[in-house]
């Protein structure tokens, strides 16, 4: 129950201070990722550019549904894309 209540607690405080940054005309929801975050990365690069940070704030990638098997065909294992925490 503790876990559940710290990341609701988690999410609403992101999405303030989403708001207020993009309130006070510091950040737009379809800004790029790597604009704030230029060590970003998830899978090649050009899916790394398509990420928005509208994308991180509503746990949704933005990729194409192929994303995942462009990274075994770039030769990661698949057990290595499965493995759980891990980011590309």
């Amino acid at each position: 129950m503790r876990n559940t209540f710290s990341m609701q607690i988690y999410i609403v405080l992101n999405f303030q201070l989403a708001a207020n940054l993009k309130c006070e005309g510091k950040m737009k929801l379809d800004d790029k990722v790597i604009d704030y975050l230029p060590n970003f990365h998830f899978g090649n690069q050009q899916s790394t550019k398509k990420i928005e940070v509208a994308h991180l704030l509503s746990h949704t990638t933005g990729t194409p549904y192929h994303t995942y098997t462009d990274l075994v065909e770039s030769g990661l294992s698949i057990s290595s894309v499965r493995e759980k925490g891990q980011i590309y």
